[in-house]
This record gives C-alpha cells, structure tokens and sequence, in this order.
C-alpha cells in the first residue's frame, strides 16, 4: 500500500506539473512597465512570465498613437496577474474596460516573439510596436458595444512591423459581462521566441490531450462494465464522473474553444462545479452505503439542478457572480465526505478507503487553491489545478474499483500466506528476543565492573577538587586583600573631597567605581591665581586602570606642582610625552596600547577665565542666557594621552570667559555608557545633556544625589558596565 500511495503521489505532482513550466530561479520581474530581458538567454533560461508591474489606464481604450502624443497621460500601475478588482489599495469597478502597456527590451530584436495568454474573460486587442497582432471578440468602452470572448491558453502567430530592441505592448480589454475578481488579466502570460512558444503550447496540448483520452477511455471502460454488470450502479456513476471530468478539463485548458460560443464555453465551465460533488457524492453512497447518509445525497444534486437552472435564466453577469460563490459552496460534499463519511470507512477500514480519502482530499486541496486564486486571495501555483485534482481522484477510484473486483480472490491467498508468514516471523522474533537477553545480561555484567571502576575514580577526582577548591578560595582572599590595600593606596593618592571644597565655592564629585579599585580619576591643585582639575578614565578599569591612574597622577603632580606649567593644552601635551615614554611606546605593532582620556580645566581665579583642553573627554558649559539656559559642548581632540595610530598634534586650548552663576561639568564616558532602562540601551549623551540642564540651577551636593539615584534607577538589576565619574563646579 505505502508503495502504491508513493506512486500516486508521483502521477499527481507529474499532473500538477502542467500547470507550471519554466525554470523558476531567478525570474525577471517587470517594474513600473518596464523588463529588461537584453541579458536574458531564452535558450538556456526558459521563457519568461510577463509578472510585475503594468501600466494601467483605468477606463480608457488606447491606441499606440496615443502614447505618442505629447498631452501627458495619468499613469498608474497594477500587478498581473491578477484582476484589476483585486488590486491591493487601489479600487476599480467589477466591470469596465482598461488599458494596459508593457515595455520589453529584447536580447534580439530580429528574432520573432510570440505569447501564451492563459486565461482573459473577456474581450481584448494587443498591439505590438504599433502593429495590431490580436483581436478577440469586440472591445468597446460600453456594454452596448462590447462582445466577450474568452482567450484560455491562446496561442496564434504574432506579426509585427517596426522591430526593435524595446518592444512596446499595448492590450485593450473590455469585461462588461464576467466581472469579479477575475476581470482583467488574472492569469499569467508567457513570454519568448515564436520557436519555443509553439514548442510550449504542443507539449501543453499534448498532455491535456493525452490527460482527455485517458478521462474518455476510463468513462468508455466502466460503461462497459456497467452493462455487464447492472447490479453495480457505481460503475455508471463513475462514468459519468469521468466525462464530467473530461468536460472540465477541456474548459480549464482552452481545447476546443473556437467550437463553442461565449455562454456556451461558459456552460462547460459550470458544469463541473454543478454536478461534479453531487455526482462523487452518490458515487461513494453506492461504495458505502453505511457511511454515506441518503439524505446528503439528495441534497447535493437538488442544489446541482438550482445550480444549473439559475444558470439558463440568468445574465452571464450574475452568472459570474454565482459562480464565484458556487464554486465555494461545492468545497461543502468533499468536505462533508472527508470529514464524516470516509472518514468513518477508513476508521472501519473498508476496502479502498484510503485512496478514496487521499483522492477526495488531493481534489478539495485543488480546488480550494482555484477557488482562492479565482477570487484573488492567492497566487498559488499561477495556474488553476482543479482538473489535476479531478484526474488524480479519477485515477485513484479507478484504482478502488479495481481493487474491489479482485478482492475476494487476493484475500483467500493473502490468509494461508499471512499466516505462514506470521508463524514464521513469530518463530524468528522469539530467537532473536533470547539473542537480544543473552547479549543484554552481558552488558549489564560489564556496566556493573564499569560502575564500580568509575565510582572509585569519582571519589578521587572529588577529593582532588576539593583541594584545589581550597587552594582557589586562599589565592582569593589573597589577591582581594591586595586589591584592598591597592585601594587604599589610590585613595590615598588621589586628592580628598575636602580639598576641593577648600579650593573651589560650589562643587560635587560623583564618582562610582565598577570595581574595588577605578580606572578613573579626578585630580585638583591650586597654583598662584591658577585651579588646575581634571576628570580622567585610563584603558580598562579594576586593576590595569588603577595602575594607570596611579601613573597619570604621578605625572599631573611632577608637571603642574613642580614645574607649574598652568595652560590646558600644555599640560596635556606634556603628559603624553610622560606616557608614552614610561609605556614606551614608539608606534610599534608589538606596545602597550594602554593611554588615558582626559578633560582638564584651568581657572583663572584673577581674570575670572575658564581653559579648556580634552583628550577624547568633552567639556559640558550652561549659561543662562535672559533666563534660558544653553548647554554648550566644547569638544575635545580625538586622542588620547598615550598609544594613538593616527598623527600627533598639539591639543586645543578653549579659553571661556566665566560668569557668575555659570555650571560646567567634566565626566568620564561611565554614566552615558550605562546599560539599562526598560530596552536594556544605554543612557547616552543626549539624555545626559538633557538631565543636566533640568537640575544645574539646584544646589550641588543636591546635583550629586539626583545624578546618582538616576544612574542607580536606570541600572536596575543590570551590571555596572564601567567607572562612573562626574565633576561639577558652579562660578
């Protein structure tokens, strides 16, 4: 069974199969009317499907002269396939008429190009570079005027004049009679040489023809088994079931439509959706007449008559319209057959029930696509595949039928063989359950020597842990007892708090570092007239940015207390030198790439001026300007005071003449990098701005704290990323 379910999946995608043909990697998409197919080899690539963007004149015929005119046209676009009613964002009419103009640039423009329109309901002409190429049926701007003819898989030889490397195409359709959402052109047209067109359309045509013959010659079958046979109705049935079949497959693929008038095309295509669930239903009542309610059936054909009978009185308009709606309603006897009655024979297992569910099941899953795709919900396959569907259930049943004739005969060989099979499987799995103990208590003997060697090699790594967890736990209380004392001594180092109240009216110093000891710092001295501070952040932080700090501090001291050089940019100019020269570093691949940012001010306490000079470490200045207050950032040099892979140059000094009530701050990049907040981001620059203009007219210490429990909130449960160190200072 699983080999022969297998195989029917196999001829269904080779059915399906006709429905899609071409490479489909890598296909040219049209753009604002436009393809460009110059680099295209329809040799090696396929042809190609006109899909994308058309130009679009809603309710307008036009011809190729009219593009030549210099009045500028209202150009819209729509996607094809699919019907203009159906046009995401835009709203057209169910029925009307339309213009549509396409620009192709060939690869050859000697070469003959032809088309496959796959399905137009309606009227339409296409012009070709001028050139008049198709008419079918009679396009008008009104009902009165227009006569509907379906185009479905045409194909006629196109000539053209005027040859050129662009091709323009211009195709008038006017539907004043099918509407819907299948109104304009909803399936796709396909694109080529005129050579490899008509090599598509014989091998399209081959298959539907063979898929025909083979529809007709399992209809003419069972018609003769029905005559030998009359006490087994289902072999009529599905006779007629076939031909229904047959019907729509001559519908759905175009064969034969120059023999039919409009509504007489239009009848073929109905009669599927009308009596094809009726007639599979009444088909499955004869098979399992105990599964399968009488009453259903009934009523499944007294809807195919109402069907049929409002299709005979009524306009082909209307028509359309039911037949959308119909053809959702005939989902409803597969559904109610997959749903309830087969299902209650395959949970039986009676005979043939699983081809039966997997044929109606591969139906109702091919016409629910049409179904979508016919009132544009869905792009699908971009081909209508209700009649693989159709063939592949036909197939299957013919294929139930069969099983049923030979049944009786198979079943009684299928005993005496099942049982001498079960007696010999049965005798072949009790030796191999001995085989499989026999093997599982020498394992488990060997498990259990296995368990006992690993226990004891447990119990020795074990107590070697826990020495060495010991020995961890001593070389860390070690090492944290060291950090302690290094962060006595960078306390110790750095210049008290008091000091700068001493030295400075109105100050604060928030400094926060993320470990024991801080890769920040700040530094203050006073010479003559001159306040020299500075708010610094070495590389790293913990102990490598401690030894920094130290470093850095050193260097301040020798250069601004001992040899009291007191202009910004000096000092920091000069402490570079001191860097670079203790880590010596001297532009080496191989160096310490360790340095230090820094913003360093100097106030003039006589002249009452501010300098200013940054290393990477921008300058925060707020003045009240007539009772507004501006923030104003002096930025820094981008380097800093040791290793640096671009060119050395003197750093800027900002002189700022100072005011009485002026704030400014200097900072390490700790508080803007902090993560948190309800996104988990980081502070930033902007929101570090934004705080300090809101609170730099309250008292400093009261600064301090909003500044702390800000970062504090923002934190939350995250980590501190880094050191944190703000300085403020009013005049």
């Amino acid at each position: 069974m699983k080999y022969l379910i297998k195989h029917i999946f196999i001829i269904f995608f080779v059915l399906l199969s006709t429905s899609c043909s071409g490479p489909q990697s890598k296909r040219p998409i049209i753009e604002n009317g436009f393809l460009d197919l110059s680099s295209w080899n329809f040799e090696e690539d396929g042809l190609v499907d006109l899909n994308g963007q058309w130009e679009f004149y809603w309710d307008k015929l036009l011809e190729p002269e009219d593009f030549k005119s210099t009045a500028p046209l209202r150009t819209e676009y729509v996607n094809v396939p699919g019907g203009w009613a159906r046009q995401e964002g835009k709203s057209y009419a169910d029925l009307g008429c339309a213009t549509y103009r396409l620009q192709i640039k060939v690869p050859d423009p000697d070469t003959d190009y032809n088309f496959i329109f796959m399905s137009i309901f309606a009227s339409a002409r296409l012009w070709v570079n001028g050139s008049l190429c198709l008419e079918k049926g009679k396009v008008a701007s009104n009902e009165d005027q227009s006569a509907p003819e379906f185009i479905t898989e045409y194909y006629a030889p196109i000539t053209y004049e005027n040859k050129r490397d662009t091709l323009e195409i211009i195709l008038q359709v006017a539907d004043f009679d099918y509407g819907g959402p299948a109104a304009g052109i909803r399936r796709k047209i396909t694109f080529g040489p005129d050579a490899q067109i008509n090599a598509e359309r014989i091998q399209i045509g081959a298959v539907k023809a063979s898929l025909l013959g083979i529809l007709l010659l399992i209809a003419l079958y069972h018609i003769f088994l029905f005559l030998y046979r009359r006490d087994e109705p289902s072999y009529l049935i599905f006779a007629l079931l076939s031909i229904v079949v047959a019907f729509w497959t001559v519908y759905s693929s175009g064969m034969f439509i120059d023999l039919f008038t409009y509504k007489g095309y239009f009848l073929i295509g109905v009669t599927g959706p009308a009596f094809f669930p009726a007639l599979l239903a009444l088909f499955y009542y004869f098979i399992y007449k105990e599964e399968v309610h009488k009453i259903a059936v009934y009523a499944f054909l007294g809807i195919a008559i109402v069907f049929m009978g409002i299709y005979f009185v009524s306009s082909t308009v209307t028509m359309s319209k039911v037949l959308t709606v119909f053809t959702m309603n005939m989902l409803i006897p597969p559904a109610y057959l997959l749903a309830y009655s087969l299902l209650r024979a395959l949970l039986k297992r009676r005979q043939g029930s699983v081809l039966s569910y997997l044929g109606v099941l591969i139906m109702l899953a091919s016409v629910m696509h049409d179904a979508f795709l016919t009132n544009g919900f869905i792009t699908g396959f971009g081909n209508y595949i209700a009649a693989q569907g159709f063939v592949a259930l036909i197939i299957l049943q013919s294929l139930v039928l069969a099983q049923m004739f030979s049944h009786t005969y198979r079943k009684n060989i299928a005993l005496n063989l099942n049982l001498e099979k079960e007696v010999k499987k049965k005798t072949r799995s009790i030796n191999k359950q001995k085989k499989i103990l026999k093997k599982q208590n020498k394992d488990l003997k060997e498990q259990k020597e296995q368990i006992e060697g690993q226990k004891n090699e447990i119990a020795a790594q074990r107590d070697q842990l826990e020495i060495q967890r010991d020995l961890v736990v001593k070389q860390k209380d070690e090492l944290i007892d060291s950090i302690d004392y290094a962060k006595k001594i960078q306390a110790a180092v750095m210049p008290p708090e008091e000091y700068f109240h001493e030295v400075l009216n109105d100050v604060f110093i928030l400094f926060k570092p993320r470990a024991i000891v801080s890769g920040d710092f700040y530094w203050i001295k006073q010479v003559n007239q001159y306040v020299i501070l500075a708010a610094a952040d070495c590389t790293g932080h913990g102990v490598p940015g401690a030894f920094m700090s130290l470093l850095g501090i050193s260097f301040l001291n020798e250069i601004v207390q001992r040899r009291e050089v007191t202009q910004a940019n000096q000092v920091l100019n000069e402490l570079r030198k001191q860097i670079r020269n203790s880590l010596r570093q001297h532009g080496q691949a191989e160096e310490s790439k360790d340095g230090i940012d820094m913003a360093l001010c100097v106030i003039d306490e006589k002249n009452n001026k501010l300098q200013y000079s940054g290393a990477n470490n921008p300058l925060y200045f707020i003045r009240d300007n007539n009772g507004t207050p501006e923030l104003t950032e002096y930025k820094a040099d981008r380097m800093p005071l040791g290793y640096y892979q671009g060119r050395f140059r003197a750093f800027t000094n900002n002189d700022i003449q100072l005011k009485y009530g002026d704030v400014f701050y200097l900072f390490s990049d700790g508080f803007s990098d902090q993560k948190g907040g309800r996104d988990n981001k980081k502070f930033m620059s902007k929101n570090f701005k934004d705080l300090l203009l809101r609170i730099h007219e309250e008292p400093m210490q009261h600064q301090k704290q909003i500044l702390d429990k800000t970062i504090a909130d923002w934190q939350g449960d995250n980590p501190q990323v880094d050191d944190v160190l703000v300085i403020g200072v009013r005049v």
